[in-house]
């Protein structure tokens, strides 16, 4: 928006990047990996009537950067596990997606980047229906379509990775499979495994993710 010098002004809507442009800028040279947590205000223009969520609201997180291995997923997701249990929580489940599974189904699509949005929001919105007609439209592989249709209920535990290990899949989707297959047997580890959920449909529209 603009002040009374005609001056734009932004309210900052997420905190990830400002913690990122800290890290690029004051912290580089402290040394990889990088820990942070952060708790502040942010603020989104939301419709307040139909939503019903607040525009300013409090955001409360963790990074772990410049560390791209499944221990370092793993540790994030056990900090949060043992952070509800300290408030006194037990009975949870945290979502754990990898969008490298996404994105490798339409590796070799000759599809636009609108296509490609507009499947991501029906699979994100667990939209089946609508997926389903979008799919109809394109010119893709039987197996993927039907793989992309699964997203949209793909949730469980190890045995969906198991099942999708044997569908016919790219490098880079059987990379993602094999980092969220890590990452939940060090939970498991942790005897946290009941309290994660594998959602293969979490197809985040933040691209920094």
């Amino acid at each position: 928006f603009f002040d009374r010098r005609g001056r734009i002004l932004t309210l900052r809507p997420d905190l990830t990047t400002p913690i990122s442009r800290i890290t690029a800028t004051k912290l580089e040279r402290d040394g990889f990996p990088i820990r942070v947590s952060y708790l502040g205000n942010a603020f989104r223009y939301e419709d307040v009537e139909k939503g019903g969520r607040q525009r300013e609201f409090t955001q409360s997180g963790i990074e772990l950067m410049n560390d791209p291995t499944s221990e370092a997923d793993a540790e994030i997701i056990v900090t949060t596990i043992k952070a509800l249990l300290a408030t006194g929580l037990e009975e949870f489940r945290i979502e754990m997606g990898q969008v490298m599974f996404f994105q490798g189904l339409l590796e070799d699509a000759a599809l636009s980047k609108e296509q490609t949005n507009q499947i991501a929001d029906c699979i994100n919105m667990k939209d089946a229906f609508g997926l389903n007609a979008l799919l109809e439209s394109i010119s893709l592989s039987d197996e993927k379509k039907e793989i992309l249709r699964r997203m949209t209920q793909a949730s469980g535990g190890e045995e969906l990775l198991d099942q999708l290990a044997e569908a016919p899949l790219n490098q880079t989707s059987r990379s993602a499979l094999a980092n969220l297959k890590e990452v939940y047997g060090i939970l498991a580890e942790y005897g946290f495994e009941k309290y994660v959920s594998i959602d293969l449909g979490m197809v985040q529209s933040l691209k920094y993710y």
